[in-house]
């Protein structure tokens, strides 16, 4: 079975129309100084993502818990100084957040890439490096 030449083309995540990628692909394609937009893009990108994670965790840790404090013992090793930490404890039960290479959000390859799996440029904040899987229930591929 021969692969198609586009995998994405029935896809239904970005679209070759979508209006953002395609505004998107215009900047990365016609700038001349595509490094400096593309840390701008960046820094936008990271600290929406941070206000969202820290929203998130905020919740989490306070009410998502099922089992709360002194029933929970990795709560309990966190909270006593035991052992581990409070980033420790939310990556298991919450959200790994953004991962980021060298300082920055996993960079793209020369072709608009982060990953083979990914369309170039897309923007969805997962081919970046946001993870929102937890250790708990298993990170996906």
């Amino acid at each position: 079975m021969a692969l198609p030449e586009n995998p994405f083309q029935d896809k239904k995540c970005i679209q070759s129309n979508n209006p953002v990628r395609m505004a998107v692909e215009s900047k990365f394609n016609n700038s001349e100084d595509i490094q400096k937009l593309d840390q701008e893009y960046d820094n936008a990108m990271r600290s929406k993502m941070n206000d969202a994670t820290g929203k998130d965790l905020k919740t989490c840790v306070r009410d998502g818990l099922m089992k709360r404090f002194p029933q929970n013992n990795i709560s309990a090793m966190v909270l006593t100084g035991a052992k581990g930490g409070l980033v420790n404890m939310t990556q298991i039960s919450c959200l790994l957040g953004q991962q980021e290479l060298e300082g920055r959000r996993v960079p793209k390859m020369q072709n608009g890439k982060t990953l083979p799996c990914y369309l170039p440029y897309d923007p969805n904040p997962r081919s970046s490096g946001y993870v929102t899987d937890r250790f708990i229930s298993g990170l996906r591929p």
